[in-house]
C-alpha cells in the first residue's frame, strides 16, 4: 500500500500516512491498521454538546 493510497482511503495527511507505514512491520499489517483506522471513522460518532451555549461578550 502506498502513502497516496492511504492518504485517499482515510483522507489523512501524508504525515499521518507515512507514520501508519512506519508502524506497520509488514503489508498485511499494514492493511489490518488501515482498515481498523477506517472502520473508525465510519462509526465514530460525532461531538455531541449538552447545555446551553454561552457567548463572550467584551
Amino acid at each position: 500500500m502506498t502513502k497516496e493510497q492511504i492518504m485517499r482511503r482515510l483522507n489523512c495527511t501524508e504525515i499521518y500516512a507515512q507514520r501508519m507505514i512506519d508502524w506497520a512491520t509488514n503489508e498485511l499489517e499494514l492493511r489490518v491498521l488501515v482498515a481498523q483506522k477506517d472502520h473508525e471513522l465510519q462509526t465514530r460518532k460525532g461531538i455531541e454538546e449538552y447545555g446551553p451555549t454561552e457567548t463572550a461578550t467584551a
